[in-house]
Order: structure tokens, then C-alpha cells, then sequence
């Protein structure tokens, strides 16, 4: 540890011949270590605060826009694609099972992208217009990935970055295969408000 000359000039155990080596040369380089030091620690603050403000911005965005798919949901109800099974005896276990599927239902493993863009995709909200359902998948469950076949759907996600993306292609087209892997490439959208939301959707009538 770095002890400062005042530290030293006060401390009996220092040795009296440092003392008297030229005390004043030693009090001038104190000075400029402590002013080194305030100009650091100002700096470290500044960069602390721009990042607080960066922070702030940044949540600022992803709150807006969760807001906006929240307005675009808010007439349907939520439900999962799973059920939670407790296994008391062996004290709090929880788990998630796969809720059976209808016959014209199907379960891909799924992969979701945005091309030329390094966003990863953790979670999208899937929408099924006829029933006026919504689910939510978290990454993990991407590989267990299920709707209905022939009923209309919206995939829409929230992006780490607070921007929103969606797929816009048909989820019926006979490329997506039952039990196969399929990646999903989402589309960037700019929406601000749910109004363009819904025309970069396409979406003509209230859900």
C-alpha cells in the first residue's frame, strides 16, 4: 500500500532521514497524486453517469414497446402451451409438460432470426387471431414450439434492444413440416404506436 507523505510526516515510526530529505519536493508530489486522483474519479463518475443515462434510455425504449404488443394483446387471453406439474415428495420440484395436441395441431422445433442482425431472439408472443389466444415462448421452449395448423397466427417479439419484430410469413405453408426443424426469419419493425403496428402486421380489424 501507498502511503502519502502527509500519512508519513505523521506516522512516529517514519524515519527522520526521509523526513529531511527535501520535504518540499515530496509535498509538491503529493499535490499532483491527489489532483490525479479527482481527475480519475471524475472521469469514472462521468462515465458512470452516461451509462445510467444509456441505461435509462435503453429501458425507456424496451418499456414502450412491450406496451405497444401489450395494447395489441389486451383483448385476448393468455394461455400456455404447457402445464406445470409439482412433485411434492421430492419436495419443490417444478417442471413443464407439453399440453396434448389437437389433430391439426403441430410442434416444430423452431429457431427464431433477424437476418443481418446480431439481435438474439429470447422470446416471441404467438397470436392465434381465431381463438383470440396468445402464448408466450421463452427460448428454452422454442424446441417445443406447437400451434394450429390452418388458423391465422402472428409471431411478434420484443428484441434485447427494445425494437420489435415479427414474422410475417404463413405459418399453414407446407415448408414448415411437422416434427422438423424450422427457423423463422423475423422482420424489423419501426412501429412507435400500435396503429403502425398493426399495418406493418397487416392487421385490418381489431383483435
Amino acid at each position: 500500500m501507498k502511503f502519502s507523505f502527509i500519512n508519513r510526516l505523521l506516522d512516529p515510526q517514519t524515519d527522520s532521514t526521509w523526513l529531511s530529505s527535501s520535504p518540499h519536493l515530496k509535498i509538491e508530489e503529493e499535490k499532483k497524486d491527489i489532483s490525479k486522483r479527482i481527475k480519475t474519479n471524475k472521469k469514472r463518475e462521468q462515465a458512470f453517469l452516461a451509462q445510467l443515462k444509456r441505461d435509462k434510455k435503453h429501458l425507456e425504449k424496451v418499456t414502450s414497446r412491450k406496451r405497444i404488443v401489450n395494447q395489441l394483446t389486451a383483448n385476448l387471453s393468455a394461455d400456455t402451451p404447457y402445464r406445470s406439474i409439482n412433485l411434492g415428495e421430492l419436495g419443490v420440484v417444478n417442471f413443464d409438460i407439453g399440453i396434448p395436441l389437437p389433430a391439426k395441431g403441430i410442434k416444430v422445433p423452431a429457431a427464431f432470426f433477424i437476418s443481418g442482425d446480431s439481435n438474439s431472439v429470447l422470446e416471441v408472443n404467438l397470436i392465434n387471431l381465431e381463438d383470440n389466444i396468445y402464448y408466450n415462448y421463452a427460448q428454452p421452449q422454442f424446441k417445443e414450439f406447437r400451434y394450429m395448423r390452418g388458423q391465422k397466427h402472428l409471431l411478434v417479439s420484443i428484441l434485447p434492444d427494445g425494437r420489435i419484430a415479427a414474422y410475417r410469413g404463413d405459418l399453414s405453408a407446407e415448408k414448415i413440416k411437422r416434427g422438423e426443424p424450422f427457423k423463422f426469419g423475423l422482420e424489423i419493425s419501426e412501429a412507435t404506436n400500435l396503429d403502425d403496428l398493426r399495418d406493418f402486421l397487416g392487421l385490418t380489424e381489431s383483435i
